[in-house]
């Protein structure tokens, strides 16, 4: 960096253990998601077998009259569907919520190692705003959005 401020332009050589490192972490953040994706999988599998023995151990445990007043296809697929709603919200909290957080963590790491007292700060700020009750304007009437949108004459007016 100090030569990139003196305009002056760092040989290939210079540049080398800089690259490689980037590179370097980036295989090993390649590896970790591949390991990481057939740990997800097992889990899942798992989460999933467990939920089908369950539901049928559940179904099995019903006597006789409750098979004549139930369709058994009609059970057995709800019995499979709640095994199948796990995996769709397994696949959304591990890809999309985790996915957020991870990011959000490594800024707070970095943060924390730099700027303690910022970080404190901010943390803190967050945490008063995160406890806070909304105007009491947008409490009564649904959206914070709709209420502005009244009192000041609209933010999306038509052109």
């Amino acid at each position: 960096l100090g030569a990139f401020a003196r305009q002056s332009r760092p040989t290939p050589r210079e540049l080398m253990p800089y690259v490689l490192a980037f590179a370097g972490v980036w295989l090993l953040g390649e590896a970790v998601w591949r390991v990481a994706g057939f740990l997800l999988a097992r889990a899942e599998i798992r989460g999933l077998e467990e939920l089908y023995i369950e539901a049928m151990d559940e179904l099995l445990a019903k006597d006789l009259s409750f098979f004549h007043d139930n369709f058994a296809g009609a059970l057995t697929k709800r019995a499979l569907g709640y095994a199948r709603r796990f995996e769709d919200v397994f696949d959304i909290v591990s890809f999309q919520v985790i996915a957020n957080f991870l990011p959000l963590g490594f800024v707070a790491f970095v943060s924390i190692a730099f700027h303690e007292f910022k970080f404190s700060l901010t943390l803190t700020l967050y945490g008063h705003a995160a406890n806070s009750q909304p105007p009491p304007a947008c409490r009564h009437s649904g959206s914070c959005f709709d209420q502005a949108r009244r009192t000041r004459g609209g933010f999306d007016r038509q052109r």
